[in-house]
């Protein structure tokens, strides 16, 4: 069922575009014009976060919750960012340095514009044409990052061997951060046995970047949004000369030199400096200066729709580093800590690609807006997972970001998790394959898909009649039909055979009652969104104990868990999609697959609609059906277009 072209054109008249990304046969990148506002408030919380990748760390503590009884902790691994370093000066800072100073000799600079100077001098001082050095904050707060898991862990490192094992990447930064976090542990407990190691071959797993394809094609997105929301140099200007106006004509690019005075002001908390350079900025400008960074971090490193799988496919190696130390730790007891320091990049991308609340969700290029990147990676970002243990020998890891508890978004429970079942989480990775057959079935407009009640054949739900029986060769014969019945998904109750289906515009969901499937009822109407319209109620699939998912197509893409005894259970908007087309519950897994006809990609997601993992299928024009054969390994995928049921083999489903 294709989207209704005149609301579709709604949607994009509220966006912004920018022509300086238009082309030829290429359509412009659009950006939602509003702000957001709890984005915003964390930027006037912290002003420091305007900077994003160089806000000085904060340590934030939260509740956290209770470790189950009988269960200790024995061993952390652990991966920290550097912490606060210097900038990167090239022509900026002599460039905004010889403006100032102009402006100062001009007589044009106000008492703001005096104070600004003499912080951008003294920043000058301190960076002392030294690119990058970790600065003495920097050591400061790892140094106080390890007394803190020190105090906390003292029954970890107390234990055994105590043994800690240390690895950075070969940047200088990296390599005092981790000399400043040991000294940190050190200084709580002398009996540490601590080894320290750095070189090329660390760097496999401390450091992966992005390639640069990626880079390539995130750096147009970010010319785009730049290109959409320019800075208010009028108000800067006024704030920082005496005469806007001559500031105007003396200087030779004024938004040239705002964001270079931005550039400086970012980093200069790093030298322990006050916040007034940045305060001589709008907090509109700094909201779009630090969404920019955001987007340049989320886009590049973490595993956003358009990008992801090609980012997260480098650090890999990191995974199976943490996968192999930790199964060492636990079967020889002989190691407490394992201790790893590199970047920002790859601290966001680790904690991307094993699905850390709040770095793991998918996102694109618009709905990574307002995504709070300083709160991941600021400077001496880290992230620990912490191991736990019983008498019986089981294993439980939980997770914090920095020292914040977090939740895996792959995996139901949290926030302490059974070792194992992270394990299997993290390497679970279907591989689709060719498609083995194409199948014509007769069907009107294939909608939906599902296993027949006994086990043979599918039940295929059609958009203009209702349901079909489908063999797997496609013969096609009426299952329970209606004129004019708009039927956009299926599924089956494994107990007792009944069958279920949505109807789009009316919002219905009907049981058809088992064994004669002669009769059916009215389950529930879930009209909030998509009311007589289409691109209301699309898909649904059997869940669990009376459960099943609803999906409403989009505008918005909403996904509900509904309980035949308690009704609506959960509903959430899915942000990872352009829109749902038809799911299939996996209860071996507990994932769901959800189709997006729009992007045409099938998608492994968890029950709350958050993308995992991405798959093309470009060569089906209107992917609306979807049901997952494990028995024959592969995904079975209807076209609403041609009828026809694609038959898609998967390795490792």
């Amino acid at each position: 069922m294709k989207i209704l072209r005149a609301l579709r054109a709604a949607l994009v008249a509220s966006f912004v575009s920018s022509a300086l990304y238009a082309q030829p046969g290429r359509p412009a990148i659009q950006f939602p014009a509003e702000q957001d506002e709890e984005y915003m408030s964390l930027l006037e919380e912290n002003i420091w976060r305007a900077g994003v990748s160089t806000c000085p760390y904060e340590y934030l503590p939260g509740a956290e919750t209770p470790v189950p009884r009988g269960f200790t902790p024995f061993y952390i691994s652990h991966y920290g960012r550097h912490g606060s370093r210097s900038g990167y000066a090239r022509t900026t800072y002599s460039y905004v340095l010889d403006e100032f100073n102009r402006a100062y000799e001009a007589d044009l600079l106000t008492e703001d514009g005096e104070a600004a100077l003499t912080r951008i001098a003294q920043l000058v001082e301190n960076h002392d044409e030294m690119d990058g050095r970790l600065t003495p904050r920097g050591q400061r707060e790892h140094r106080e990052i390890a007394a803190r898991m020190y105090n906390k862990y003292k029954k970890v490192f107390r234990r055994g061997s105590h043994k800690v094992r240390a690895v950075s990447s070969i940047s200088p930064r990296c390599i005092v951060s981790m000399g400043a976090f040991t000294g940190g542990l050190l200084a709580k407990d002398r009996s540490l046995d601590i080894t320290l190691d750095t070189g090329n071959q660390f760097m496999k797993y401390c450091s992966s970047e992005d390639p640069e394809s990626v880079t390539d094609a995130v750096r147009d997105v970010l010319k785009a949004y730049r290109g959409a929301f320019a800075p208010d140099v009028d108000t800067f200007l006024q704030r920082v000369f005496k005469d806007s106006d001559a500031a105007e004509v003396f200087l030779d690019d004024p938004e040239m030199l705002m964001r270079g005075l931005y550039t400086m002001a970012r980093v200069s908390g790093s030298f322990d400096m006050d916040d007034f350079l940045l305060r001589l900025f709008t907090m509109e400008d700094l909201y779009h200066f630090s969404e920019y960074m955001c987007m340049d971090l989320y886009l590049r490193q973490c595993n956003s729709v358009e990008w992801g799988d090609i980012r997260m496919a480098p650090v890999q190696a990191l995974v199976d580093d943490v996968i192999e130390k930790a199964d060492y730790a636990i079967t020889t007891g002989d190691i407490q800590a394992d201790l790893r320091f590199g970047h920002d990049w790859q601290l966001l991308a680790f904690c991307s690609r094993i699905g850390i609340e709040g770095i793991g969700e998918r996102r694109d290029h618009t709905t990574c807006l307002g995504w709070p990147g300083f709160l991941y990676t600021p400077f001496g970002g880290n992230i620990q997972m912490v191991f736990y243990h019983n008498r019986r020998g089981d294993v439980l890891v939980k997770f914090f970001i920095n020292e914040r508890e977090t939740n895996l978004i792959g995996l139901e429970g949290g926030p302490y998790y059974y070792w194992e079942d992270v394990k299997d989480a993290w390497m679970y990775h279907p591989e689709m394959g060719e498609v083995e057959q194409i199948v014509k079935t007769a069907v009107p407009e294939v909608s939906g898909l599902c296993i027949a009640p006994d086990g043979v054949g599918f039940i295929a739900a059609s958009d203009e009649k209702g349901l079909y029986r489908v063999s797997r060769r496609g013969e096609t014969t009426e299952f329970f039909t209606e004129d004019a019945i708009d039927c956009e998904g299926v599924t089956v109750d494994p107990e007792n055979g009944d069958v279920y289906y949505v109807e789009e515009g009316t919002q219905e969901v009907w049981r058809v009652i088992a064994p004669d499937y002669y009769n059916k009822e009215l389950v529930c109407v879930l009209d909030e969104f998509g009311k007589d319209t289409n691109i209301g109620l699309e898909g649904i699939t059997w869940y669990e104990d009376g459960e099943f998912f609803i999906g409403n197509q989009t505008m918005p893409a909403m996904l509900y868990r509904y309980s035949l005894t308690d009704g609506i259970v959960e509903q959430v908007e899915v942000k990872s999609l352009s829109e749902i087309a038809d799911m299939c519950y996996d209860p071996q897994t507990g994932y769901l697959w959800i189709v997006d006809s729009e992007r045409r990609t099938l998608n492994l997601c968890n029950i709350h609609g958050e993308m995992i993992h991405s798959y093309p299928v470009p060569f089906i024009d209107n992917a609306e059906a979807i049901w997952l054969d494990r028995i024959n390994s592969c995904i079975w995928v209807g076209d609403d277009t041609s009828s026809n049921l694609y038959k898609i083999h998967f390795e490792n489903l």
